[in-house]
C-alpha cells in the first residue's frame, strides 16, 4: 500500500451517521407511531405509551447498530457484511437480555 492509498482510504468513523444515527432516529419515529396505534394507549395515555415505544425502539436499534459497527471495526470488514449483522444482533440481544435479568423469560436468551 503506497502513500496515495493511505491518504485516500476512508477511516472507519466515516459514514457513522448513515450506519448508526439515521437508523436510530428512524426507529424512534417508528416506535412513536407504533405507540399511537397500541392497544395500551387508553390505559397508559397516548403521550406516555408513544414515548415509551419510541425510546425502546431507539435503544434497541442504537445498541444493535453500535454492536454491528464494533464487530465491523474488529473484523476490519466492509459495512454490508452479513456476519457483522449476525454477531452484532446476537451481542445486542445478549446485552439487552442481561439488562432485563429480573424477568425470568429473558434469562434463557441472555446466556452468552
Amino acid at each position: 500500500m503506497d502513500l496515495d492509498d493511505k491518504i485516500h482510504k476512508k477511516s472507519s468513523s466515516e459514514g457513522w451517521k448513515e450506519r448508526i444515527f439515521v437508523p436510530t432516529v428512524i426507529a424512534g419515529v417508528v416506535g412513536g407511531a407504533t405507540g399511537l396505534v397500541s392497544k395500551y394507549r387508553k390505559i397508559c395515555g397516548l403521550a406516555n405509551i408513544s414515548t415509551t415505544y419510541a425510546a425502546n425502539f431507539a435503544i434497541v436499534t442504537g445498541c444493535y447498530c453500535g454492536a454491528r459497527e464494533f464487530v465491523r471495526a474488529s473484523r476490519a470488514s466492509e459495512p454490508g457484511d452479513l456476519i457483522n449483522s449476525a454477531v452484532g444482533g446476537f451481542g445486542c440481544g445478549a446485552l439487552l437480555g442481561r439488562l432485563q435479568e429480573r424477568y425470568k423469560k429473558s434469562w434463557p436468551y441472555s446466556k452468552a
